[in-house]
């Protein structure tokens, strides 16, 4: 009762900011057309706000995601031209430069040629929706040959395991391969091994569920933002993170898209700890098995509430998605929020 009287408080106060930041704020907050009008450029450029107004792989993949899932062809096809004209320019192969933005010499271009493949996977998983929604042809060759070079640049057999590396560079060590479980993006596997009639991608598939099974932590089973795996199996990358937070949160979102969420038992850990204090952290260190006292952005509730519904636990979904957006409001410039709450909406039950 007490956690309940906390949650209305809560919600009254959001309530009442979002309308004193202005109507077309409060109704808009949330939805693709804010979106486009806050963060996608006339030329289909996805800015992120929060670090030097910088583009990057990932936010172009999760644009045209978007796009496709609002049926928003125009908006699509500014922002493939865009990824493709700026960010596909190694020579050596069809993936994408991770980071654009301004250089020291006042430039706007590309910062590092390095690819983010959670980035190359979204684009050619848009790419690939948007040629059988719209019956384009072209976006399918081109989405094909960014799967080829994946498999060629980052697809690494070892351990029993068939796994993409998350960039082309940096993520091989003396110890093992550094891994991202946020980059295991099964549905978009699943459709690789369909569209390309290749077998490894369903290994891919199969072995990306047993990877983050293997590497779930602390009394809240979660799976961390980043992973090594060993010839002795799966543990925290603690050189790159302690936790669960901003990386990891994306895990749940993907298995919910695949159907998958079993996969990971620590969602029922956060069900649990949501509905005993009515808040969310933003960050859990699975070394230290602690949670953060700061409080979730909307995103995260929105991913919470779309993983809730693959439970089938309706009530509690939909006291998440009131959570999720009534803080979108306050989060009028947060890129990364605004983005994990979109995505939270598309393939829903």
């Amino acid at each position: 009762m007490q956690t309940d009287r906390l949650f209305f408080k809560c919600s009254l106060i959001l309530f009442f900011f979002c309308l004193a930041t202005g109507p077309s704020w409060a109704a808009e907050a949330g939805t693709w057309n804010f979106f486009k009008e806050h963060f996608v450029t006339p030329d289909g450029r996805i800015i992120d706000r929060g670090r030097q107004d910088m583009s990057h792989s990932e936010g172009q993949g999760y644009g045209l995601l978007l796009a496709q899932a609002s049926n928003d062809r125009q908006a699509f096809e500014r922002i493939w031209l865009w990824t493709r004209n700026n960010l596909q320019v190694r020579e050596e192969d069809k993936l994408f430069a991770w980071s654009w933005g301004k250089r020291e010499s006042g430039e706007w271009s590309f910062l590092d040629r390095n690819n983010a493949t959670d980035g190359d996977i979204c684009i050619a998983y848009s790419l690939l929706l948007a040629a059988r929604k719209w019956q384009i042809s072209s976006y399918k060759a081109e989405a094909l040959a960014i799967i080829n070079s994946m498999k060629e640049e980052l697809l690494v057999e070892k351990y029993g395991y068939a796994f993409l590396l998350p960039g082309d560079d940096g993520f091989v060590t003396d110890k093992g391969f550094i891994l991202n479980p946020a980059y295991m993006i099964c549905s978009a596997f699943r459709l690789f091994a369909e569209v390309t009639g290749d077998p490894i991608w369903s290994k891919v598939y199969g072995d990306a569920l047993k990877i983050i099974g293997a590497s779930l932590y602390s009394s809240l089973i979660l799976p961390p933002d980043w992973l090594l795996l060993t010839d002795s199996g799966t543990h925290i990358s603690t050189e790159k993170s302690s936790g669960f937070g901003y990386e990891a949160i994306r895990v749940f979102l993907y298995l919910a898209w695949d159907h998958s969420l079993a996969t990971v038992p620590g969602v029922e850990k956060l069900f649990h700890y949501y509905e005993g204090t009515g808040r969310l952290p933003v960050f859990v260190d699975l070394v230290a098995n602690s949670l953060s006292l700061d409080e979730a952005p909307a995103g995260f509730y929105a991913i919470l509430a779309r993983s809730a519904e693959a439970a089938n636990k309706g009530k509690l979904a939909s006291r998440l998605w009131q959570r999720a957006k009534m803080k979108i409001c306050a989060e009028k410039e947060n890129y990364y929020s605004q983005i994990l709450f979109l995505l939270a909406k598309i393939n829903r039950p």
